[in-house]
């Protein structure tokens, strides 16, 4: 991503000190990391549901219309609560919110929203408390599932949502793909660029999987990458090779015999540690921790060996 790891939080508009310093609590320091910052969620808040059909102890969407006037009540000193009545065809629930009276103007009577959280049956009515909500308009559909993201101290979902829009703008014509344009073909892979859109805005379940299958490969081509650096480098110098590999003794005191595969890896190890200046570097996947374990001791033992050889032959030099 070239030039955007350059580029500060806070050249993001509405980043100040406060929302920054927010960030960096999360590891976020520049408009790149925001993009890789992925969600912990989604809420599918697509579901919408008439109050009478909603479950209790889950969160619901149902939208509904405002009733009745938003009334601010002061229950303790520097404590508030905001109601109103909102309905639908099935019937009323009171909107409760909790100290945040500066949204009284925000909910005109005969308004529309769509409300995400959870329904309480009170009575022969319902009740929500501090709901998550978006002004409502028919024919302009609201995005089915919402990202979550893990927050800290100073900064909320709507921040985030906000300054990633910000970011996802400013990466359209930044975005640098460490993938080549021939490995993405080759793999069936999607953009970068809808890549990070659909982890941070998915329109679909569809669209998410691509997404992810895309940023999953990104994370094991950089490790390979990463690997054969480190690989290269070592095979660099002295290696003296091991031939005296014998380990039929190791081998001999095992209580079972060695599948097809555990053979073969360990003939593979064996043959690699006999050649001339050539380090060895292994990484071991298996499903039994056995396969690994013995693979491990064969390995060890081999390396001793070679440590031996290489101990007389600087002796012997």
């Amino acid at each position: 991503m070239s030039r955007l790891s350059e580029l500060s939080i806070k050249s993001l508009h509405g980043v100040g000190p406060a929302r920054a310093a927010a960030y960096s609590r999360v590891g976020v320091e520049t408009v790149e990391d925001l993009l890789m910052y992925f969600p912990r969620a989604y809420e599918n808040r697509g579901d919408i549901k008439l109050l009478a059909q909603t479950e209790e102890n889950i969160k619901n969407a149902v939208i509904l219309t405002v009733a009745t006037e938003p009334k601010v009540a002061r229950i303790k000193r520097g404590m508030n609560l905001l109601k109103f009545r909102a309905f639908d065809e099935s019937g009323s629930c009171q909107i409760t919110f909790f100290n945040q009276d500066y949204l009284k103007n925000q909910f005109p009577i005969g308004s529309t929203f769509r409300f995400w959280g959870k329904v309480e049956r009170v009575g022969r009515g319902f009740a929500m408390g501090s709901p998550a909500f978006e002004p409502y308009v028919e024919d302009e559909p609201l995005p089915s599932l919402i990202s979550v993201y893990r927050l800290s101290e100073g900064l909320t979902g709507k921040q985030i949502t906000k300054d990633m829009k910000l970011a996802m703008s400013m990466a359209s014509d930044k975005l640098f793909d460490v993938v080549p344009e021939s490995v993405r073909v080759e793999n069936k892979l999607c953009t970068l660029q809808f890549a990070l859109r659909n982890i941070h805005y998915p329109e679909s379940y569809k669209d998410l999987a691509i997404a992810k299958r895309r940023l999953i490969f990104d994370e094991f081509f950089m490790f390979a990458l990463g690997l054969n650096v480190i690989k290269e480098k070592n095979r660099e110098g002295e290696a003296i090779p091991c031939r005296n590999n014998d380990i039929s003794r190791l081998l001999g005191s095992l209580p079972y015999k060695l599948t097809g595969a555990q053979a073969r890896v360990i003939d593979e190890i064996r043959a690699d540690m006999a050649k001339e200046d050539q380090r060895l570097m292994i990484i071991l996947t298996g499903a039994l921790i056995s396969i690994a374990v013995i693979t491990m001791a064969v390995s060890m033992i081999l390396r001793c060996k070679k440590e031996m050889k290489k101990t007389r032959y600087r002796e012997n030099g």
